[in-house]
């Protein structure tokens, strides 16, 4: 968690209720011009304070069938000619220039579909939030950043943490991007057995190795556990075919992994 963390908005705090909510007259939308400018100047200016000149994107998202935002969604969520590769470049873990984090920040301030946690481990963290809440994390104080901010029209207002910040179940977890590493310790093993002791499925939305992944683990069966309940499962995830099936993978410790591919 980052010491110095701001909620950025284009809302008055004194025109705020006594519960904090919001009862002023602005729009909880995008303006498509000035005011959403501030707010990626704003970003800017936190960046240039903490000495970042890259991101990271984190825990991305498309929208499906369901979108709840105030806007419609577009068809390229927003991520039209952001990566060389195309979206497949929209992938946990990739580093993205500033530049392009902030074209990421428009989309997701206008709800086009995509979103994401962009971060610099230990350094700087930018989340949007729903209505044009931005929240910017940083390890400085960035003294120059809040006043920059102010004189855009924005109001930052100090907060104690992002509501958006990474928070497992697990205190164990050590969340890793699905990077060029990641794959290169996943090796295709047609016809393995799955091991009854773990399961770990890893969801794609495509077959490709560019393609978004999800690595999920599921929970190691215990000695009370049904035998039989088990190797059902395993098998029915093993008998998926393409498209729309699964692939079995292991990796270095020797555990089997189903990789899922959207149909």
């Amino acid at each position: 968690m980052l010491p110095y963390v701001y909620r950025v908005t284009k809302y008055d705090p004194a025109d705020r209720d006594q519960h904090g909510h919001y009862a002023g007259t602005e729009p909880a939308t995008s303006d498509h011009g000035p005011v959403e400018a501030a707010y990626l100047h704003a970003v800017a200016a936190f960046a240039g304070d903490t000495g970042v000149d890259q991101l990271a994107i984190r825990e991305p998202q498309l929208s499906g069938f369901a979108h709840f935002g105030l806007e419609p969604p577009v068809d390229d969520h927003g991520l039209a000619n952001l990566f060389p590769a195309g979206p497949t470049g929209f992938h946990d873990g990739a580093l993205v220039p500033i530049a392009v984090g902030l074209e990421l920040v428009r989309a997701m301030l206008r709800d086009s579909g995509a979103w994401c946690r962009l971060e610099t481990e230990g350094a700087l963290a930018v989340h949007v939030g729903w209505d044009q809440y931005l929240y910017v994390g940083s390890s400085r104080p960035c003294e120059a950043a809040p006043a920059r901010t102010r004189s855009l029209g924005l109001f930052p207002e100090r907060l104690d943490a992002s509501p958006y910040d990474f928070a497992p179940d697990d205190p164990t977890y050590v969340q890793r991007p699905a990077d060029a590493d990641f794959w290169a310790r996943l090796q295709y093993k047609p016809g393995a057995e799955p091991d009854e002791s773990t399961l770990h499925i890893v969801c794609a939305l495509g077959p490709n190795r560019g393609s978004w992944t999800a690595p999920l683990d599921a929970l190691r069966p215990t000695s009370g556990d049904d035998t039989a309940t088990v190797r059902h499962c395993s098998q029915s995830l093993m008998g998926l075919k393409e498209p729309g099936g699964c692939s079995p993978w292991r990796d270095s410790r020797h555990s089997t992994t189903n990789r899922f591919t959207s149909s």
